[in-house]
């Protein structure tokens, strides 16, 4: 057998002979060895309950953050090149409605519209931009257009106001996203987006460009109100 404890063999006060002459040394090592060996066990134990601590306050952490600004927009194509050309952002993502959105997320509107994703890298790790835009509606009021997400639990039990029930928000050809809308005490809309939702339907588009460079170019709603002799309604 292997000992993991030396001896000094001068030493004669660390020799403990029984009645038959048996070194006891050899017992004396075996316990030592096994307290050890436990006493590791125990720290690779406490290591592991750390580490797993940490890692569930980092997904926590990861799971409640701020997602990204929403914009209404009433000049699309000035303010996509803005965007794109002087900012220096990517288009992520844009989506065409024909109606307006459950959760009103485009506003108190029920006609066509498009949501745009914009910012300097993928929504699932960095803060961007969404720019809705309304077909109908050509300018608004500064400070009528702030969202950003929230828990709606929280929002029950500190009897704050809730202005969309959890609800299922479908995207042509896309992702799901669950959602719930509530307000802060200054009437700002907030939005709470789950997770696993927001992600799936977040991905980088390839053809997210193409598709809003070929919705802009099929927007005539400007000329057909040109030709009504109507003008765009202000929000």
């Amino acid at each position: 057998m292997i000992r993991w404890c030396n001896f000094d063999d001068d030493d004669e006060s660390s020799v403990d002979d029984d009645a038959d002459g048996v070194d006891n040394r050899d017992y004396d090592c075996d316990i030592k060895l096994v307290m050890t060996v436990m006493m590791m066990m125990v720290m690779a134990k406490v290591v592991i309950i750390m580490l797993k601590m940490m890692n569930e306050l980092a997904m926590a952490q990861t799971h409640r953050r701020a997602l990204h600004y929403v914009f209404k927009i009433g000049k699309r194509t000035e303010t996509i090149k803005f965007y794109r050309e002087v900012l220096g952002m990517q288009i992520l993502r844009h989506e065409e409605f024909e109606k307006g959105c459950e959760a009103t997320c485009n506003g108190p509107y029920d006609g066509k519209w498009s949501k745009t994703m914009i910012g300097y890298g993928p929504e699932d790790s960095h803060f961007v931009v969404e720019l809705t835009y309304n077909y109908g509606i050509g300018s608004y009021k500064h400070g009528n257009d702030f969202l950003v997400p929230e828990m709606e639990s929280l929002m029950k039990s500190e009897n704050q106001t809730i202005l969309t029930p959890l609800v299922s928000l479908p995207t042509p050809g896309k992702a799901t996203v669950t959602v719930v809308i509530v307000a802060d005490p200054d009437k700002h809309e907030i939005c709470f987006a789950y997770d696993e939702d927001f992600r799936e339907l977040s991905q980088l588009d390839p053809k997210a460009t193409e598709l809003l460079d070929q919705a802009i170019a099929a927007d005539k709603s400007d000329e057909w109100f040109a030709k009504k002799g109507k003008t765009k309604a202000s929000a």
